[in-house]
Order: C-alpha cells, then sequence, then structure tokens
C-alpha cells in the first residue's frame, strides 16, 4: 500500500462508487466506505484532488481506499 495523489474522475452518487485518476493516468475504483474526508458521499464531485491508499484486492485488482479530498 502506498499513498498516492489523484483526481475523482467520475462518481455515481446513487450507487456509492467512483473512480480516480492517479498521476500517472491509470483510473482506480473506490466505494464510498472507503472515503474518510468529507463525511457525507454526496459532496464529492468530479475533478475534485483527493489523496488516497493504492491497494490489490483479493482478485489483484487495484483500488483506493481512505480517500480524502485535499
Amino acid at each position: 500500500m502506498e499513498t498516492r495523489k489523484g483526481i475523482i474522475s467520475a462518481i455515481n452518487i446513487k450507487r456509492y462508487f467512483g473512480f480516480i485518476r492517479d498521476e500517472n493516468g491509470d483510473d482506480l475504483f473506490f466505494h464510498g466506505t472507503g472515503v474518510v474526508s468529507p463525511a457525507d458521499f454526496a459532496k464529492l464531485k468530479a475533478g475534485l484532488n483527493v489523496e488516497f491508499l493504492d491497494i490489490k484486492d483479493a482478485l489483484g485488482r487495484r483500488r483506493a481506499i481512505r480517500v480524502v479530498v485535499k
């Protein structure tokens, strides 16, 4: 796990997930339960700068957790 920076590239408030484009141009999935700040998921929107932990799930897919808006 490493802390990375990126921007929210897409978000689906109704389905409680989104994607973050990291500094290398890769898109990572994130679920609303992985957002630390802001506490209200509905306040997130595309274009916000974020920091997050880049992890691999049990199937080897990259995901973003501990997402914090900067």
